[in-house]
């Protein structure tokens, strides 16, 4: 633990940017104030999405390209990032008559032990589990890998996008701060930065 401290230290990574001092004192807050600031958060979400809005639309532009090849759109992630790119897969086909259900898929850290009872957490941190998880896509260059990390330093998700890379797949990530590591690591990074 103490060497990847030092390395994310290193990389300009504190504890610091963990936290969020504008809900340090949350535990004390009415129901009120808590609804009044997750309002004013989503706010800030959406500035941050105008602000991506141009790298969301070169992203949408790949995808397109990629499913009139024959290609496959895959979302990757661990943890919370991976349901969400789970849940939008999902409901795709679901949603869409048109769309061949075999073209939109998913790959979270864990595959369904996440929802055992204690999940497997651990495995986010694993970079020879995201590589594993990436090779058993069989990966060609019509397919586009969404890499989602929040961070973009999850170590699961990064070696995924560096894999796919090496298989010749198009990679986008989806992250929420900048100057995070996974920026220099997918072909289309798209920073969603909302703090």
């Amino acid at each position: 633990i103490e060497r990847r401290l030092s390395q994310a230290r290193k990389r300009g990574w504190t504890p610091g940017k963990e936290i969020n001092p504008e809900t340090a004192e949350i535990a004390t807050w009415s129901n009120k104030e808590i609804i009044r600031y997750r309002t004013h958060e989503l706010l800030n979400v959406y500035a941050a999405l105008v602000d991506a809005a141009p790298r969301l639309e070169a992203a949408a532009e790949c995808i397109v390209k990629c499913v009139r090849k024959g290609g496959r759109v895959i979302t990757i992630g661990a943890g919370g990032s991976g349901v969400a790119g789970m849940s939008v897969m999902r409901e795709l086909p679901q949603n869409h008559s048109d769309i061949d259900p075999r073209q939109f898929m998913y790959c979270i850290a864990g595959g369904t032990k996440i929802f055992e009872a204690l999940g497997c957490e651990e495995i986010e941190d694993s970079w020879v589990e995201g590589r594993r998880d990436v090779d058993a896509l069989h990966l060609s260059p019509n397919d586009v890998l969404i890499c989602i990390s929040a961070t973009g330093r999850t170590p699961y998700t990064r070696a995924a996008a560096q894999r796919a890379r090496e298989l010749g797949a198009y990679t986008i990530g989806i992250l929420c701060m900048a100057d995070a590591e996974m920026e220099d690591e997918v072909d289309l990074p798209v920073v969603i930065d909302a703090g």
